[in-house]
């Protein structure tokens, strides 16, 4: 701000997603997030906000910036090869180094372990289903490791740990489930790449989720009280064991919302740039 200031020039502001929009109403939880609202207080020319699920558009009216200085997108996303023999040969593969047999059913979540992340609520789920050919894949690594190993009492559980973006390809491609049940955010990239994989999707309605749901290519749970949840979560994993044709549909459904709606990367990133330029 002080150089665009101190030599005339044009300034673009850039919000990955925000924790704001629960604490607007209160004073006192604002003050202490002051340097995230620095990012939104600071006048720019333009801000570029990611639709997260976060609610950036919301916040940056709350600090009423103009709707016509905002572009607020989400990521893009990578392309998978679906349906293919390359996609088969890889899904066996996957499989058989995890030792999970073809025709068993693979959860899958992966995340950042943050505690608003809820990937507790997949796990207790998953302890309340006994049949032995359900697996849930939890890759992913952070702060509340220990504690989701030690809420774990399903033996078909598995942690894998943090993995690289092209073993998530992978294992995105091995499953039959992906799982997210976010507080926030659950518009975040996991979300859209299992879209982009087109895999069943198990989801909670909230943090915008709805936004990418058109009513079939995904399974949205409503807001309820948190044991009803994790039943109606355990309930939709073993509709879907038992109905290997809604998996079928979810999956069709899924590729062909991400076709029509969703960004590769090249696309995203070019549409920043179209941003970029206006301004040289």
């Amino acid at each position: 701000y002080l150089l665009k200031k101190f030599y005339n020039i044009k300034m673009i502001a850039r919000v990955y997603g925000t924790f704001l929009f629960p604490i607007l109403n209160s004073k006192t939880s604002l003050l202490k997030k002051y340097q995230e609202i620095l990012g939104f207080i600071i006048p720019a020319d333009h801000y570029i906000i990611t639709d997260d699920g976060t609610s950036g558009d919301q916040v940056a009216a709350h600090f009423k910036i103009p709707s016509d200085s905002i572009s607020f997108w989400r990521n893009g996303v990578d392309s998978l090869p679906f349906m293919t023999s390359e996609f088969e040969t890889i899904r066996c593969q996957e499989r058989k180094k995890l030792n999970i047999h073809n025709d068993s059913l693979i959860l899958l979540a992966y995340s950042r372990f943050a505690s608003w992340k809820r990937v507790d609520r997949i796990i207790l789920a998953m302890n309340m289903i006994t049949e032995k050919n359900i697996h849930l894949l939890i890759a992913g690594d952070g702060e509340m490791m220990e504690s989701y190993k030690a809420l774990a009492q399903n033996s078909n559980i598995v942690f894998l740990g943090a993995q690289t973006n092209d073993e998530i390809k992978r294992l995105l491609i091995a499953s039959d489930i992906f799982i997210s049940m976010y507080d926030l955010s659950n518009l975040g990239n996991p979300l859209l790449e299992a879209l982009k994989a087109g895999k069943a999707i198990i989801t909670y309605d909230i943090g915008d989720t709805r936004k990418v749901f058109n009513g079939k290519n995904l399974i949205l749970l409503p807001q309820q009280k948190e044991d009803s949840l994790l039943k109606e979560l355990r309930d939709a994993i073993l509709n879907l064991f038992l109905n290997p044709k809604l998996i079928k549909d979810l999956e069709k459904e899924a590729a062909h919302y991400s076709q029509n709606e969703l960004y590769s990367w090249n696309e995203r990133i070019q549409k920043e740039l179209d941003v970029f330029n206006k301004f040289v």
